[in-house]
């Protein structure tokens, strides 16, 4: 899951930039002031000045609390700039000064949480936030972004209900809350979560998309393009929404606008290997052959700038094997069925089932590949 950046911290940090930049303003007239000041005040009181002048300018940077903010300021610049490893040891240094502070550790998680995926190591950094204070409801969404990408996703869940319980307007804990409903199956509550989410930012694409996901898998495909036209309205370039638009418009047997949306997602997103194949799906049910042919040719050419890519993706070998046994090319299906089971054994269990392999269901190198007989052969064969 994408965690969401702690937008609070970021109002917190501008407020500190705007007030150590008043100081440097003011450091830097103090000579001018100084010598109106010696004009224009008695004696006595300049005495009085000098030293909360010295106590105010010689002494704040020398501070404990100074110290860290300057860290942590450093720190954030760092994060800015991308330079992740610097930054926790910024925020390390900061905390060095003042252990106590609660937003130190809260960022210093977000960073090994967002950008590190050291995911642990952030679970410990909120924790340790909200040891400190409570009730601190960016920590606690935090924590349940960490926990999500742990797969700890009941406990995140319980994360995002303490976050809103202290913050009940906080959109981003509202999705990713439901994000993580969606996780467990839960998918009636994810509904409603990301209705609460939309109350508070009604424009926000990606819930709308996460939304028409939830309706998919309740079966509630119309509400589910309902959902999906939302997230265009606001981000028409969101080719996976074009995408799942298309699917669920297939679904619906609505195959002309499922053509047109797969169209729209390879017009932002041209190597879409999926579309260029559930593109070929929709032609064939409308019996547009040749066209269905061509479809398939660019998702096959997609599917392997994917695998130049990443040989590994057990995905493209298994989409590869279903469009090779649509085109009845039986050595070319075997041989990357046979590679995505190397990759991910769940494939043999996909397969089993998967109409998208019907053409070559009955033939005897195909039931060989999906039954038991083909571990023992690959074990024999490794053990000689």
């Amino acid at each position: 899951m994408d965690a969401v950046r702690n937008r609070g911290d970021r109002k917190r940090w501008a407020k500190l930039f705007d007030s150590i930049e008043k100081l440097e303003r003011f450091m830097v007239r103090r000579d001018i002031l100084a010598e109106i000041f010696r004009r224009a005040i008695p004696v006595q009181f300049q005495e009085w000045l000098r030293k909360m002048k010295d106590l105010i300018i010689g002494t704040l940077w020398e501070t404990a609390e100074m110290k860290a903010v300057s860290w942590s300021v450093k720190a954030f610049e760092l994060e800015e700039l991308g330079r992740y490893e610097e930054a926790i040891a910024s925020y390390d240094k900061a905390l060095e000064f003042q252990p106590d502070d609660p937003h130190a550790w809260n960022r210093r998680g977000a960073v090994l949480c967002d950008f590190l995926r050291r995911y642990e190591e952030a679970l410990a950094s909120f924790d340790k936030a909200l040891e400190i204070k409570p009730n601190f409801h960016y920590a606690w969404h935090n924590r349940g972004v960490a926990l999500g990408n742990l797969g700890r996703t009941e406990e995140a869940v319980a994360s995002y209900d303490k976050a809103l319980g202290f913050q009940p307007d906080y959109s981003d804990a509202w999705y990713n809350r439901g994000y993580a409903l969606g996780k467990l199956g839960r998918y009636e509550e994810a509904v409603a979560s990301y209705n609460k989410a939309l109350r508070f930012q009604p424009d926000d694409p990606k819930v709308w998309y996460n939304r028409g996901l939830a309706f998919w898998n309740l079966g509630r495909y119309e509400e589910a393009v309902t959902s999906w036209d939302k997230a265009l309205e606001f981000q028409p370039e969101y080719y996976h929404a074009w995408y799942s638009r298309g699917l669920t418009l297939a679904k619906l047997g609505r195959y002309e606008e499922a053509v047109a949306s797969y169209d729209k997602a390879l017009e932002f997103q041209p190597d879409y290997s999926d579309a260029w194949y559930s593109r070929g799906l929709a032609l064939e049910d409308l019996e547009k052959t040749e066209e269905a042919v061509a479809s398939y040719d660019e998702a096959i050419a997609s599917y392997d700038r994917a695998l130049a890519i990443n040989p590994n993706d057990a995905n493209a070998w298994y989409s590869k094997a279903c469009l090779y046994a649509w085109q009845q090319n039986l050595d070319a299906a075997i041989t990357h069925l046979q590679r995505a089971i190397d990759l991910d054994p769940e494939y043999r269990n996909l397969a089993k089932t998967d109409t998208d392999l019907d053409a070559i269901r009955d033939c005897d190198r195909f039931l060989d590949l999906l039954s038991d007989r083909s571990d023992e052969k690959s074990t024999q064969s490794h053990s000689n």
